[in-house]
């Protein structure tokens, strides 16, 4: 695994259509499971209403888990 990446899910979570908001990186030297991993994102401009934000693991290729699996509806006013 090489970091994290929140993605904006709301228009589907096929690659084609998300957008990405920023990245995590993993714990350095990290090699099984590691809790109480946090991040913070830089300051994000989003529309009002709904948005599907999802964080999916994504490996040194560029596979990733599945966005739908890790993933929560905030609504900004």
């Amino acid at each position: 695994m090489q970091d994290f990446v929140v993605y904006d899910i709301s228009a589907g979570a096929d690659k084609s259509k998300r957008s990405t908001l920023f990245t995590i990186p993993a714990p350095p030297g990290a090699k099984a499971l590691v809790p109480g991993i946090t991040g913070s994102s830089p300051k994000l401009t989003f529309e009002s209403g709904k948005h599907l934000i999802a964080v999916v693991a994504q490996g040194p290729g560029g596979n990733e888990s599945n966005p739908v699996v890790c993933s929560t509806w905030v609504t900004v006013p």
